[in-house]
């Protein structure tokens, strides 16, 4: 998949989705299915690098995704070329230009979005003017309805409340995928490699969604093969960290995966993260919660 910055025009007429797409769930993917099958047309994204929300709302807006994972579960679905706009640089401009940036300078002949897309300064844009716009230049137009789970809209607010909540299961279910993340692998104290429980650690990044701190059945994919596995998300309270992480121990591996970004899935929240008052103790509940994590897999 070739990634832009800009607005360089990727040499051929593209059929593009537009959003910005952050978790890329149920309804964001009916909204890029309408662009993979057009005739004699690129399939193409067109999204932005920050979270509209958080730029014009002044607050963070925890991330579901990073844009490394938006673009690697994007060429997944089969989207060839992606254009991850600055939002900061192009918020301001009148919905009139953007659209024209989109026909004449990328070759847009098919243009897709959900119902409530908005664009342009002030959000100005919405699907009311790019229909005009669209068909005075003869762009084909394919707007998506919303795509609904228990009579309510899927949407990425939806889903951040409900891994805020640690409803991995429900969560899964509005993004179409297990919610996880992939991070590098950081070096530890490897205090968990004397107790027998070898872990591997990855920082969550600031504006990264923060699940519930506590134990979870999670799935590691390594070299393309899948383990279970238990994971910890929060500081350790038992040995102590001075910022979040995600320990987790991937059952029946064995290797080193230092500096390799490794995906892992949050199945089951198992249980809060606690301090114990010995590393015996810490490890006989970690071993249980082992087992539970094997039956979890089994079901999945």
């Amino acid at each position: 998949m070739r990634i832009y910055r800009d607005w360089e025009p990727a040499g051929a007429p593209l059929a593009v989705a537009l959003g910005s797409f952050d978790g890329l769930h149920r309804g964001h993917q009916a909204v890029i299915g309408q662009v993979l099958n057009c005739p004699g047309q690129v399939p193409a994204v067109v999204t932005f690098d920050e979270n509209p929300s958080a730029v014009l709302g002044g607050q963070s807006v925890p991330l579901l995704m990073t844009n490394e994972e938006k673009a690697h579960e994007l060429e997944k679905m089969g989207v060839e070329v992606l254009y991850l706009l600055p939002f900061s640089h192009i918020c301001h401009m009148q919905p009139e230009r953007f659209f024209e940036r989109l026909q004449k300078d990328l070759q847009a002949k098919t243009i897709s979005c959900g119902f409530n897309f908005r664009f342009g300064d002030k959000g100005r844009g919405d699907t009311k003017l790019l229909t005009a716009l669209c068909a005075g230049a003869q762009v084909q137009l394919k707007v998506m309805a919303a795509v609904e789970d228990g009579a309510q809209p899927v949407s990425s607010t939806r889903i951040r409340a409900l891994v805020q909540q640690g409803n991995m299961r429900e969560a899964g279910k509005l993004l179409g995928r297990p919610f996880g993340f992939c991070f590098p692998v950081e070096h530890g104290r490897q205090l968990g490699r004397t107790l027998g429980i070898p872990t591997i650690n990855q920082t969550l990044p600031k504006d990264f969604i923060r699940p519930p701190f506590g134990v979870y059945a999670s799935m590691v994919t390594v070299d393309g093969r899948r383990y279970a596995g238990v994971t910890n998300i929060g500081v350790k309270p038992t040995v102590g960290s001075d910022h979040v992480l995600s320990e987790t121990w991937i059952l029946d591996y064995q290797g080193d995966l230092y500096g390799q970004s490794v995906p892992v899935e949050l199945y089951d929240f198992l249980r809060p993260e606690r301090r114990f008052d010995s590393l015996a103790a810490m490890q006989d509940e970690i071993l249980k919660n082992a087992e539970t994590a094997r039956q979890v897999a089994g079901q999945r």
